[in-house]
């Protein structure tokens, strides 16, 4: 069952001249689905009982969640990052492994506007959902993401900025296919959220201006010459990742 109201406002352009679509919280290139004879892993997405609550639910789904959400229109608006990430994503053979755990990895030539907005779009749709973002109180930063996705404005690197952790297995190599719901974090006292898709845990400080006490903590965001640096942490060392991965049957990971 779709979650919201087919016919109610876009929660982007706010328009109700046209049905919304089923959008997909996370895209579904971001998911990883099980095949008979292959190493990837099982789709699973965690998901909380509610904002009372931090024990998760675990469900393993057939299709990325989705709801009613953007219209036509606005779902294109943000196709057009999603497809700058997963092509960029896809095609890097500097993440292919095996890594040492607490390993800096640094990916260079990304099209930060794009890859940026994209991973902004996707804490924002979480904020949005009846199901993921039950625990995510975004406050007048909701609005203010909105209409820079909206009008695709340009953001500096110490706005909304975003860090990385690639997902280990235990044999060293990127783990795939976690969806897991976001979590609250704090960041030199901003606050933000964390949530793993794409093999990464990604984390969105909410502030418009931040200034970590360490320089290099701004040094490791995602930065506006390109490069994208992710540290490596085994899936363990990630709460949300390693509930859900308990859950899975022994040999998928």
């Amino acid at each position: 069952m779709i979650l919201g109201d087919k016919y109610g406002a876009c929660k982007l352009c706010l328009s109700n001249a046209a049905p919304l679509c089923e959008s997909h919280i996370v895209p579904e290139f971001c998911y990883e689905y099980e095949h008979s004879g292959s190493r990837r892993h099982a789709l699973a997405i965690n998901l909380p009982q509610g904002s009372q609550s931090r024990k998760p639910v675990i469900q393993k789904v057939q299709k990325g969640h989705r709801e009613y959400l953007l219209c036509e229109c606005c779902e294109q608006r943000l196709n057009q990052h999603e497809r700058v990430f997963a092509s960029y994503w896809r095609s890097r053979d500097e993440l292919v492994g095996p890594f040492e755990v607490g390993q800096h990895i640094i990916l260079h030539d990304a099209d930060y506007h794009s890859i940026k907005l994209f991973i902004l779009s996707v804490f924002w749709r979480a904020s949005l959902s009846e199901v993921l973002g039950k625990g995510m109180r975004l406050g007048p930063y909701a609005e203010r993401l909105r209409k820079i996705l909206l009008h695709n404005q340009q953001v500096r690197q110490n706005q909304y900025p975003v860090l990385g952790t690639l997902i280990l297995d235990p044999h060293g190599f990127p783990v795939g296919g976690y969806v897991c719901s976001p979590g609250c974090m704090r960041a030199d006292g901003a606050r933000g959220y964390h949530m793993a898709f794409s093999g990464c845990e990604w984390r969105v400080v909410m502030s418009d201006h931040w200034v970590p006490k360490a320089l290099e903590d701004m040094q490791h965001c995602l930065a506006e010459n390109g490069e994208i640096h992710l540290v490596t942490q085994n899936y363990q060392q990630i709460r949300s990742v390693r509930q859900l991965a308990q859950a899975i049957p022994r040999g998928k990971i």
